[in-house]
């Protein structure tokens, strides 16, 4: 096959995984024993090696992309993040607040150094011979990955505190319970948005910030869709939680009782608790359940928004995602459940198969005839920061 990819006028083209749970289950197996024998120093080069499996496998219409980083420039990049952290603690210790300066300024400089890093790995990932890249103004990074989410968190806990002011003036013991529920329900409905509003704006970061060669991505973002996900994401938690809260009260309630009547003693409650462990087992399986639902509802839901509204080359070239909830809870499951049950020895296959049906439903559409799939003549950054931030945030999240 040539190496320059064709498509007819606004053809579709669907992404094809040809990963094999066996090849990647070999390259685990050995990766885990380096990272076993080298204590852990093999750990950068195993997420490299599995991770050009991966993308060496991922084909475009004829196409395979591939992941060129070393693992010595991520092992670099953790070592003198390593030095940072270690010296941070000591100064901790020995220097309380310089200590918290070096936190402190850690921590203001990470967005930098995500987008640093974002750099470095989409540079090094390719399609064609052809690299990709990223770009954004570090002011707009800084104040997406930090700034603003800390004025809404602010923001957010100060009407919050207000309003359990204004509530709680008077104590009337009949109204106390429903002033909580409506307290408990403003957080979520704060935390719903916040975080809403906030990917919104990460998704918008990351879209446009994209490059293929010569030709830039472009994203159409909407704030509302966000908030709303966010919102339905932890408003199906709310059944588990209450459900949860409703098998758990007797139990509490019991042991309270136990201890008023001076007869709550270790072996007391261990009878208790054994007398309720269908009940604590069914809260746990319940827990699991209702992050499971809710992380794959937002997972699939924030990645369709992003695949759907990106587009490549000035709207020449559209991208989409068609995955479904009932999809992506399989799949999740099958990776945790399949892979726990068998000691992660499934893990391989399991993971094989969640990416293959992420490929499946992520499309292409639109023509490159007309578009030059020429190579931009950006050069890796070799500055200590740049160095620094390699191993912080190895993903580029347009692919």
């Amino acid at each position: 096959m040539s190496g320059d990819i064709r498509y007819e006028n606004d053809a579709s083209h669907t992404f094809i995984f040809h990963g094999k749970g066996l090849d990647y289950f070999l390259i685990s197996l050995v990766n885990v024993l380096l990272s076993i024998i080298t204590l852990g120093i093999y750990i950068p080069w195993a997420m490299v090696r599995s991770r050009r499996y991966v993308y060496e496998n991922l084909e475009l219409n004829g196409a395979r992309f591939g992941y060129h980083a070393k693992g010595g420039a991520l092992f670099l990049s953790w070592l003198v993040l390593l030095v940072f952290y270690v010296v941070a603690i000591i100064l901790n210790q020995l220097q309380p607040l310089t200590g918290m300066l070096v936190i402190l300024f850690l921590m203001i400089i990470m967005p930098f150094l995500m987008v640093k890093s974002l750099q470095y790995n989409a540079l090094m990932t390719t399609l064609n011979n052809v690299r990709f890249s990223f770009h954004c103004a570090m002011k707009s990074a800084w104040w997406v990955m930090m700034g603003l989410p800390v004025l809404l968190l602010c923001l957010v806990s100060g009407v919050l505190i207000f309003i359990s002011k204004m509530m709680f003036s008077d104590f009337s013991s009949g109204s106390i319970i429903v002033k909580v529920v409506v307290l408990i329900i403003l957080g979520f409905a704060g935390m719903g948005i916040t975080n809403g509003y906030v990917y919104a704006k990460w998704l918008r970061l990351m879209g446009k910030g994209g490059q293929y060669g010569i030709h830039k991505f472009d994203i159409n973002v909407s704030a509302k869709h966000c908030i709303k996900t966010c919102l339905l994401s932890l408003a199906i938690l709310v059944p588990f939680i209450l459900l949860i809260i409703y098998l758990l009260v007797p139990i509490f309630s019991n042991m309270a009782m136990l201890k008023m009547m001076g007869g709550a003693d270790e072996m007391a409650q261990l009878a208790l608790v054994s007398q309720y462990q269908t009940k604590i087992f069914a809260c746990y399986l319940l827990y699991f359940a209702a992050m499971l639902l809710s992380s794959a509802y937002i997972w699939q839901a924030f990645r369709n928004h992003f695949m759907n509204g990106l587009t490549l080359a000035d709207g020449r070239i559209r991208f989409s995602s068609t995955l479904t909830l009932h999809g992506v809870v399989l799949q999740m499951f099958l990776l945790a459940v399949v892979s726990m049950v068998t000691c992660g020895i499934a893990y391989p296959w399991m993971k094989m198969r969640f990416i293959r049906y992420q490929a499946t439903h992520s499309h292409l559409a639109g023509s490159l005839d007309s578009i030059d799939l020429a190579d931009h003549d950006e050069k890796v950054e070799c500055g200590f920061i740049a160095v620094l931030s390699r191993g912080l945030m190895p993903i580029v999240p347009f692919i």
